[in-house]
């Protein structure tokens, strides 16, 4: 416990240990071998008796005392820093904020009621705020360790990741030998992992690019950002490239479901079957209900001209995986010809029609199966139907972009060869 002599009695104090703030209150200190009670101010005893139940770890009933002491004298700024800190410590961090706040009122130059501040506040989950007073613990010690970290810390919370590489990357510069550095260093390739999810989310494919690539400079092996790099080769037809980001990420982490998929389907895009089916075969012995393998070593069969086997893999998915998702496979099987190309000459538009006719009447509300049927109506230009198929899904869910695209593109056709389309009414 910190003691102040009286004459500093509301000056400002408190510890700072490392990453972590603990309750460290602070008290008047008398004269050696004068009555406590004779020479301070009653809101200073109060206060005083307030560190002395905090140093028992009683906090509810330092909190207490520290209240009497603000009774006894509103402006004793260290009253209302400790009563911040009691309160912290039994978890009223919206009370602990009010006083910490009261604390930088009277004291606005109260570097670690400020920090404390920011705890609270990150502990209500209000980080906008929090980062505001940690912001502000800058300016007061310019490169501090902790406030830079914690700073970091409530933009990660907000999800505001350039800020929270600009103020770890400033720490790691700054404050190489601090603690807290060896967090930030971990976390850093998470960071840049996160941002490139959300230049992904708006686009911004090169940006995503380069803040992966970033996260493996900083962790050559952090699998996430070498998983989704390689889902964007895939994405852009670049195949090679993605089976070897893949297969980097399947080397580290042999249990990643992601990269193992994704590796088996670049090796199928590739035309390297057998690799594929060993890889797809592995993920369904490990994850038996998982219908993601069961299409994957339909798909490599259809690509082989063996439908029998993919419809043998499509008997399997409907024992051990979700019936919808089996169901809506024996169709895509079908919906390919004996070459593996998908809807090809020869492809059987009459069982696939049979298949999704079934699911539809299992699952009336679902749009897929839907989606599905209009599509191949269209390709064997049964144009009512498809296009009463298509509004049918609009109808169940009209989000569904490419069932809109798919009826612009049949009227256009339709309209181009004067076909007039009577509307088929269905319920």
């Amino acid at each position: 416990m910190n003691r102040l002599p009286r004459s500093r009695a509301r000056r400002l104090a408190g510890v700072l240990a490392l990453l972590v703030l603990p309750v460290s209150v602070d008290s008047a200190q008398p004269d050696p071998g004068r009555d406590e009670d004779s020479q301070l101010s009653r809101a200073e005893v109060y206060n005083n008796r307030g560190t002395q139940h905090a140093a028992r770890g009683d906090y509810r009933q330092a909190a207490g005392a520290f209240r009497k002491a603000i009774e006894f004298d509103p402006g004793m700024t260290v009253a209302h820093y400790n009563l911040g800190l009691a309160l912290s410590r039994v978890k009223n961090h919206r009370d602990a904020a009010f006083a910490l706040q009261a604390a930088v009122r009277l004291s606005p130059r109260y570097f670690e009621a400020r920090l404390q501040l920011g705890l609270s506040l990150m502990a209500l989950n209000q980080y906008g705020e929090a980062a505001i007073a940690f912001e502000e613990c800058l300016s007061l010690k310019q490169g501090d360790p902790v406030a830079r970290f914690r700073l970091g810390q409530s933009y990660w919370k907000a999800g505001n990741w350039e800020r929270v590489i600009a103020n770890w990357t400033a720490l790691l510069n700054e404050s190489p030998a601090h603690p807290a550095t060896e967090t930030a260093r971990h976390e850093l390739p998470r960071a840049y992992y996160n941002l490139g999810l959300h230049h992904q989310d708006v686009g911004n494919i090169d940006a995503a690019r380069e803040a992966y690539d970033e996260a493996l400079r900083r962790d050559s092996r952090y699998v996430p950002a070498l998983n989704n790099l390689a889902i964007m080769e895939q994405v852009a037809n670049r195949d090679e490239k993605a089976a070897e980001l893949f297969g980097l990420a399947t080397e580290i982490d042999p249990e990643h479901e992601g990269a193992r998929l994704g590796l088996a389907g670049a090796l199928l895009a590739l035309g390297r079957i057998p690799e594929a089916i060993e890889h797809y075969q592995g993920l369904q012995t490990r994850l038996p209900e998982d219908g993601r393998a069961y299409r994957g070593l339909a798909l490599c069969h259809i690509k082989s001209g063996h439908r029998d086997k993919a419809l043998e893999w499509v008997a399997a998915a409907e024992e051990r995986s979700d019936r919808y998702e089996a169901r809506l496979l024996e169709a895509f099987v079908y919906e390919h010809n004996l070459s593996g190309e998908r809807y090809g000459v020869g492809f059987d538009d009459k069982a696939a029609e049979e298949v999704y006719r079934q699911v539809i009447e299992l699952y009336p509300g679902r749009a897929e199966a839907h989606y599905n049927l209009g599509v191949i109506h269209a390709r064997v230009e049964r144009w009512e139907h498809a296009v009463a198929s298509l509004e049918r899904v609009l109808a169940i869910d009209s989000t569904y972009a490419a069932a809109r695209v798919a009826l612009a593109e049949v009227e256009r056709v339709t309209k181009s060869q004067n076909i007039h389309i009577l509307r088929i009414k269905r319920p």
